[in-house]
C-alpha cells in the first residue's frame, strides 16, 4: 500500500468519525451497532452449524 493511499484511507476513516461525533448519543448508537452485528455473526454461525448438522443426517440417511 503506497503512502498516498493510506493517507487517503486514513482521511476518510477521520471524516467518519468526526460525522460521527455530531450526533448526540453516538456512543449509544456504536454499541448497539456493535452489539447487533455480533448477534447477527453468533447467529450466523448457529445457521452454520443447524445446516452442516442436517447435510451429515440427510447424507447418513441416504447411505443406509
Amino acid at each position: 500500500m503506497e503512502d498516498f493511499e493510506v493517507r487517503q484511507a486514513l482521511a476518510v476513516i477521520k471524516d467518519r468519525v468526526t460525522e460521527i461525533k455530531q450526533e448526540p448519543d453516538w456512543k449509544q448508537k456504536m454499541a448497539e451497532e456493535w452489539n447487533q452485528a455480533n448477534e447477527d455473526e453468533r447467529r450466523q454461525q448457529q445457521d452454520d452449524s443447524r445446516s452442516q448438522a442436517t447435510q451429515k443426517t440427510n447424507a447418513s440417511r441416504m447411505s443406509t
